[in-house]
């Protein structure tokens, strides 16, 4: 005679809610298409997504064709302001078989200036060619404590920042030893 024994595990299901350690705030200037990610948290998975914005004057459910909704819980909406009034708040739901996410994933969508001086630099690979500094850089472009490497090319005598801050800084090594 055999004995069957039978385990059943339970495994708590419960609604979305936010991944609280993503992007908050898009710094984005007018014309450029911004790439939003919402992540959740959830079991089971999230079956959809749900997008709106919300600015001083109205607020606007997003339709379908401007998102993705991604396998590892997650969904990304491109967004491009074009006016003033484009600047705002984007907010994300998830549900699931349980129901919609009682909060919402709240982002800030705001008019990126001119870029903020870098800070926090410090060289981490240095050839007879190149350069190579990563920086720190502040909200306007990509929120706090995002990192940057900016690219260092060697034209004749100077060394001249190719990108991310472009134009902001030329050193010149002429009367230097090469």
């Amino acid at each position: 005679m055999k004995l069957i024994r039978s385990v059943m595990e339970m495994v708590p299901q419960d609604k979305p809610i936010c991944r609280p350690d993503q992007k908050k705030i898009y710094g984005v200037a007018r014309n450029e298409a911004a790439e939003i990610l919402c992540q959740v948290d959830a079991y089971p998975p999230p079956e959809s997504f749900k997008w709106s914005f919300n600015n001083t004057a109205e607020t606007i459910d997003m339709p379908q064709s401007g998102y993705r909704v991604h396998a590892e819980q997650a969904s990304s909406l491109t967004y491009t302001p074009v006016k003033e009034l484009d600047y705002g708040t984007i907010m994300c739901w998830a549900d699931n078989v349980v129901g919609q996410q009682k909060e919402p994933c709240v982002f800030h969508l705001i008019a990126a200036g001119k870029p903020e001086m870098p800070y926090n630099c410090s060289l981490v690979n240095q050839t007879s060619e190149s350069l190579e500094v990563d920086c720190a850089e502040g909200v306007q472009r990509g929120g706090p404590g995002a990192t940057k490497t900016p690219r260092w090319a060697k034209t004749s005598s100077s060394w001249r920042l190719t990108q991310h801050f472009c134009n902001i800084l030329t050193i010149s090594t002429a009367g230097m030893p090469t």
